[in-house]
């Protein structure tokens, strides 16, 4: 099944991700190897001490493609770079300094679309997350929530995720937590979410190609043996390529 992944830790030695480049096509290699035709780099912003202004991480992305570009033509090993979609965002943290530059419109959005990707403390009171939510929705962008089975407010109260969704939210699970022990509330949860249909995206929120590796391709083929073929092809590519391509208005 081909994966659409909006949520990757990519861009070399700028946040918790890949130390260099050639870490960086390894971890795109073990993506595509498992399915990942499309990935959006979405490096730590505005979460200190991981923070990188977001006119480097333009300027990282720009050098970065350039070379994966070269490494594509002129390495053989490499040639698989050519078959993969790779655009620029950024998971953009709730603090002072995100609130300033969205006033400004200084954001990375997911590939240049109207969809932004925002982290939370998972701590968080729901009435401050929904707070952030509207100024975000006004400032013309789509929140899309990522990792919402980390958050202590969506454990605890499951229901708090549909008042987002019906903000104009999306959410977003990490492959991990699907892959996770049984009965672990993080994985209850976040199959509950998208059986019910609160959540209408999997990532990998990939970091490296060792412990957090992408594994998105092993979470569809789980998903795969509990629900519809049809139900997973949305999760993991229809949704967030639609999420991808929504122009702001």
């Amino acid at each position: 099944m081909e994966l659409y992944d909006i949520h990757a830790h990519l861009l070399p030695g700028v946040d918790d991700g890949p130390a260099d480049l050639a870490e960086t096509v390894e971890t795109l290699r073990l993506a595509h190897d498992s399915g990942t035709r499309a990935i959006v780099a979405t490096s730590h912003c505005f979460l200190r001490p991981l923070h990188t202004p977001v006119e480097e991480l333009r300027e990282v992305f720009e050098r970065t493609t350039s070379e994966l570009a070269r490494l594509a033509r002129e390495r053989e090993d490499c040639a698989f770079l050519a078959d993969l979609d790779f655009s620029l965002g950024a998971e953009n943290y709730l603090s002072s300094e995100f609130i300033l530059a969205l006033e400004r419109d200084d954001v990375l959005s997911l590939a240049g679309s109207k969809s932004l990707l925002i982290e939370f403390n998972p701590y968080l009171s729901f009435e401050i997350m929904k707070s952030a939510l509207a100024r975000v929705i006004e400032a013309g962008y789509t929140p899309v929530l990522a990792h919402v089975e980390r958050y202590r407010i969506f454990l605890r109260e499951p229901a708090r995720l549909g008042e987002a969704m019906a903000m104009g939210c999306h959410a977003q699970i990490n492959a991990e937590s699907l892959l996770g022990s049984f009965g672990s509330p993080r994985r209850r949860r976040a199959v509950e979410f998208l059986k019910s249909g609160t959540a209408t995206v999997v990532a990998s929120d990939l970091h490296n190609a060792d412990n957090r590796r992408s594994r998105l391709g092993e979470a569809a083929a789980l998903l795969s043996k509990r629900f519809p073929e049809e139900r997973v092809r949305e999760w993991v590519l229809d949704n967030p390529r639609a999420i991808v391509r929504a122009a702001r208005g």
